[in-house]
């Protein structure tokens, strides 16, 4: 469930109690085109960051989904760690491409390997090619 959030605009809270290990929501699926292109969904886009996250990141093949790091309790809001979730996140082919082709930052994104593009990212996150 979508609603203002304490930490930053909105978030998204529990729509019940979740058990750790437990799937809540799909981040990213796939568009089902040909090319692999995969696309956020409006839980992933309002997911907001926080160094001890309510969820972690899970790439299970088809799809990344928010997974309950823990036992969350109905209407706590559901927070990931930017960095951590970025490493899974940017496995996804289509981000790649996405990071090479935006204006910006396609002259930084160089690099395909998970460890290079992933430093990039937080690169870019913490101002150095400003």
């Amino acid at each position: 469930m979508l609603r203002p959030s304490p930490i930053d605009g909105w978030g998204v809270f529990a729509d019940r109690d979740y058990g750790e290990g437990e799937e809540i929501y799909v981040m990213l699926k796939p568009c089902g085109e040909e090319d692999g292109s995969f696309a956020r969904t409006e839980a992933c886009r309002m997911t907001n960051h926080s160094s001890r996250p309510t969820v972690v990141i899970a790439d299970l093949g088809d799809r990344a989904s928010a997974v309950a790091a823990r036992d969350i309790r109905e209407g706590e809001e559901l927070t990931a760690d930017y960095e951590e979730g970025s490493g899974v996140i940017y496995r996804f082919p289509m981000v790649r491409k996405i990071m090479r082709e935006t204006e910006g930052v396609d002259h930084i994104i160089t690099d395909d390997s998970d460890t290079t593009l992933h430093q990039q990212l937080m690169d870019i996150r913490d101002g150095k090619y400003r």
